[in-house]
């Protein structure tokens, strides 16, 4: 059986799998966006995990260092890359858009979209957790609320929105059996014993398929919200 300190490292590997076969099968535009929003966004990890996580959530031991730096910047990498891309690979649809032909301007334009939509989540994950909320709660409701504002400005991605959210827990569930698996005790020795830790669905700590589900829901639709298009079926 797998050592308890090698879980988190081990679940940061099979994700960033899963975002190399992604970006195997994505489109061009859909690549580039990979990379940028995976790099761009990958510093969310360690401070959710400072700000938040650690102190109610779950702290799991690190493979190098006592707090799981590495681990936390691979898992949030993979993460971005995963959400941008899970729906149109899993829906057969593409964007209509190619990197050549998307200007400087075109992408100042999608940032200053996402500006609102941003700050909303984190505004409301902070309220929330500032109530005392447990972490997974504030996170979740931010999530939530980021994803209703941009479905209030696009209700045409509805769909995106739902098929990414559950597309988001089938494909982390195997990797959380896996882990689960290889090593019994992760759980217990990770996660922090409470209400959303000791509720589990299909095996899963209730927080953690809640925080995946949230996240395709709010990430989902963000890349056809930031550069107004509508995803097309593929076609051949």
């Amino acid at each position: 059986m797998m050592d308890v300190s090698h879980g988190y490292l081990t679940a940061s590997l099979l994700y960033l799998g899963i975002w190399s076969v992604l970006f195997a099968l994505s489109e061009p535009f859909v690549r580039v966006a990979m990379l940028v929003g995976s790099v761009l966004f990958c510093w969310l990890g360690p401070l959710g995990q400072q700000l938040w996580f650690l102190h109610d959530w779950w702290n799991p031991p690190g493979a190098f260092t006592a707090q799981p730096w590495p681990e936390d910047i691979l898992l949030t990498f993979a993460h971005i890359g995963i959400v941008l891309a899970i729906y149109p690979s899993v829906a057969r649809r593409r964007s209509g858009r190619h990197p050549d032909t998307t200007s400087m301007s075109d992408c100042a334009h999608a940032l200053m979209r996402m500006v609102p939509f941003l700050l909303l989540s984190l505004l409301v994950v902070w309220g929330v957790w500032a109530l005392h909320a447990h972490s997974s709660v504030a996170c979740a409701a931010g999530m939530l609320t980021g994803g209703s504002y941009l479905l209030w400005r696009r209700p045409d991605l509805w769909p995106v929105a739902l098929v990414s959210a559950t597309v988001m827990v089938m494909v982390t569930l195997p990797v959380f059996w896996l882990l689960a698996w290889l090593s019994p005790h992760w759980v217990e020795q990770s996660w922090f014993p409470g209400l959303y830790s000791r509720w589990r669905l299909l095996g899963m700590p209730l927080g953690d398929l809640a925080f995946y589900a949230c996240s395709g829901f709010q990430c989902g639709p963000l890349l056809a919200y930031m550069f107004g298009f509508r995803w097309q079926p593929l076609q051949g």
